[in-house]
């Protein structure tokens, strides 16, 4: 019972299962969830890609960072004047192309960083496709 109350209370704090070289990929534990608060650094795997960000404490900015097999193949700053980060990376086997888009709301909206892209699941050698909302964070006044 204690075991539980901990793992709830770390909740979405917990990295990734990993072997420690994949966790010193980024100093700084990310939360892997869809909705979260401005001032959060996320991340979220598919296939052999991670897909980081850093929302800045306004909401309005944040910077992608896209890394396969836990080598950084690309980054960009997503602002209200730069919406769009298209991509095509590859590293060995692995690989993703696609975009990412900053939708910023009106206060009290919901604003997302929105996913359209391939990747690869080298281990099973198949590619997939996400179009999706990554993550989501309500817009302050």
């Amino acid at each position: 019972m204690r075991l539980a109350s901990v793992l709830l209370y770390l909740g979405c704090q917990l990295l990734p299962a990993a072997s420690a070289a994949d966790q010193t990929v980024n100093a700084t534990p990310f939360v892997q969830a869809v909705t979260i608060q401005p001032g959060t650094h996320v991340g979220r795997y598919f296939g052999d890609l991670l897909i980081e960000c850093d929302l800045d404490k306004t909401g309005l900015s944040a910077i992608c960072m896209l890394y396969l097999t836990t080598q950084l193949v690309g980054i960009k700053s997503l602002t209200a004047e730069a919406i769009n980060y298209p991509f095509d990376v590859q590293l060995a086997d692995s690989k993703s192309s696609g975009s990412l888009t900053l939708n910023l709301a009106g206060s009290g909206q919901i604003s997302t960083i929105a996913g359209s892209f391939t990747y690869t699941a080298v281990a099973n050698n198949t590619a997939y496709t996400f179009r999706g909302d990554l993550f989501g964070w309500v817009a302050g006044p």
